[in-house]
Formats: structure tokens, C-alpha cells, sequence
């Protein structure tokens, strides 16, 4: 077949073969283009998976304290304080809160507290909204009390170089006298947290504290 002949098969090929071969050729382009937007698409999501665990890490430190802990609420003592009393439920409308747990960890349960109390001035503006939750193991050796305040943040323990850690996403302030006291302050919520316990290894105060953020949250 010489130069001439194979130009004129050319021109005879029918339309439709012309058409399905392109149809095929855009089949398979699109396939290209859809596994280019899927790994594109996978890699976004690695990418923004490692941010997410990165941000959840958990990183911990113990700040090395040298006086007791305690879980104390200063109170206004003015003549003019109003001190207005709270049953459980209205502690937790107070606080917007639908519940707190009534165990913690395996071995500690919420003590049962007639009231909790806030102060006011005579406008009814919050002085103090401090209250406390004891939480006990049946034989006393293990205490633990969950300390909130809304309207006023309490007062730190420690002053100097204060490392920070990271629980669940919180950041937080942990704390030890020594192998059997455990301290952490955190902000959650609008809420300001202090758990103090006596009596709980490292370990075990820990998951406590992860238990009750993911309780809270």
C-alpha cells in the first residue's frame, strides 16, 4: 500500500469507530483524573489527621510542689454578703451543667452534700461561687474533691516556673507534694477546675482526670 491508498483508508474509517475510540480514550482520562483527586484527597486527609493528633496529644508533666494541698474556699465575709443556699440540681443549673459523675475511677463515690452555697452582694451580683465535691473509697484511704468556680478563678497553689500539660485537648497546670498527692487545675466550659486527691498513685489520678474531661465535655 502505497502513500495515496493508505490516506484514502484513512478517510473511510466509519464515524462511529471514530467516536467510541474517543468516547474510550475520555473513559479512561476521567479514570486517570478521579485516582489523581482521590489521592489527592487521601493525603489531605493524612495530613489533617496528623494535625488533629497532633493537637489531642497528650503531653504531661508533674510540677514538684513543696507545701500541702487543699482544696479551700475563701469566702466574702462583709456584713452585706448575701449567702444564698443550693440544692445539688440547682448547683448544676447554676453551673450549666446536666451532671457531674457520682463515681470516679474504680473505687471512689460523690459523698452526698446537703448544699452548696454562692454569695452575693446586695445587687445580686456573684462574689463567690466556689463549691466542692468530695469523692471517698469505702475504706477512706483514698479522698479525692473536685473544686468549681464560675464568676472567680481559685487561687493558685504554686508560684515560679510553672510547666503546663495536656489532657484530652485541655491544657492544665498538674501538681505533686509528693507520690500520693495529685493536684490539676484546668478551664473548661467557661468553668475553672481544681482536682485534688490523697491517696491515688500517678496512674491512676491521671485516668481520673481524663475520665472526668470526657465526662464534662
Amino acid at each position: 500500500m502505497n502513500q495515496k491508498e493508505f490516506y484514502q483508508e484513512i478517510g473511510n474509517i466509519d464515524d462511529d469507530l471514530i467516536q467510541a475510540a474517543n468516547k474510550d480514550y475520555g473513559l479512561k482520562h476521567n479514570v486517570r483524573v478521579l485516582y489523581r483527586i482521590a489521592w489527592a484527597a487521601a493525603c489531605l486527609c493524612l495530613i489533617c489527621g496528623g494535625i488533629l493528633f497532633g493537637l489531642q496529644k497528650d503531653t504531661l508533666y508533674i510540677n514538684d510542689i513543696s507545701i500541702p494541698m487543699a482544696s479551700k474556699v475563701i469566702v466574702p465575709t462583709d456584713e452585706n454578703t448575701k449567702i444564698i443556699p443550693m440544692t445539688y440540681q440547682e448547683l448544676l443549673a447554676y453551673y450549666g451543667m446536666e451532671q457531674l459523675p457520682d463515681s470516679l475511677g474504680e473505687e471512689l463515690t460523690r459523698e452526698e452534700q446537703s448544699y452548696f452555697v454562692l454569695y452575693k452582694d446586695q445587687e445580686d451580683n456573684v462574689l463567690c461561687d466556689t463549691n466542692i465535691l468530695y469523692y471517698n473509697s469505702s475504706d477512706n484511704s483514698m479522698t479525692l474533691s473536685i473544686t468549681l468556680a464560675k464568676a472567680n478563678e481559685p487561687s493558685n497553689t504554686f508560684h515560679g516556673d510553672i510547666k503546663r500539660s495536656k489532657i484530652n485537648g485541655v491544657s492544665m497546670i498538674l501538681a505533686s507534694t509528693d507520690q500520693t498527692a495529685y493536684w490539676a487545675s484546668f478551664k473548661l466550659n467557661d468553668i475553672s477546675f481544681k482536682i485534688t486527691s490523697y491517696g491515688l498513685n500517678e496512674e491512676s489520678f491521671l485516668n481520673i482526670v481524663k475520665e472526668f474531661i470526657r465526662f464534662v465535655k
